[in-house]
């Protein structure tokens, strides 16, 4: 079975198996070695839902009308985050823009209570206040 890389969509993705007899779980890490991307995920999970990955997916979108999907390494998704023109609180006094924008971006870096201030990202998915949602994936989707 070919895997191609699901970031560059240019190269066959290795494999290296481990087999881990205590727990009789099947471990896959799948590299790329033309971008870097790579994932692990074992058999007991196996629906193509990676268990881990340096690439994430982040979508979000906000009741003002802001919304979007960032891809890459947790690095590149802020790099993207700060670059992203927000376009929903334009209608407010430029205090409160700014705060609202400060907000939204602390919350899409960081988490809600700050839960990946200092760790990698994870699965997550949150609506804050019924005015932003926010979801985290491994992998690029």
């Amino acid at each position: 079975m070919k895997i191609i890389c699901p970031h560059c969509n240019k190269e066959e993705m290795a494999v290296y198996q481990a087999l881990d007899i205590v727990n009789d779980v099947a471990h896959e890490k799948l590299q790329c070695y033309r971008c870097g991307y790579w994932a692990i995920h074992n058999s007991k999970n196996y629906k193509e839902e990676f268990e881990k990955s340096n690439y994430y997916t982040l979508e979000f979108s906000t009741t003002s009308g802001d919304k979007e999907k960032f891809t890459g390494t947790k690095e590149e998704i802020y790099k993207q985050i700060d670059e992203y023109e927000w376009i929903g609180f334009s209608g407010l006094k430029k205090e409160n823009e700014l705060r609202m924008m400060a907000t939204c971006i602390d919350i899409l870096k960081y988490g809600y209570m700050y839960e990946f201030k200092d760790s990698e990202y994870s699965n997550y998915e949150i609506t804050v206040d019924n005015g932003l949602w926010v979801r985290i994936r491994y992998g690029i989707f």
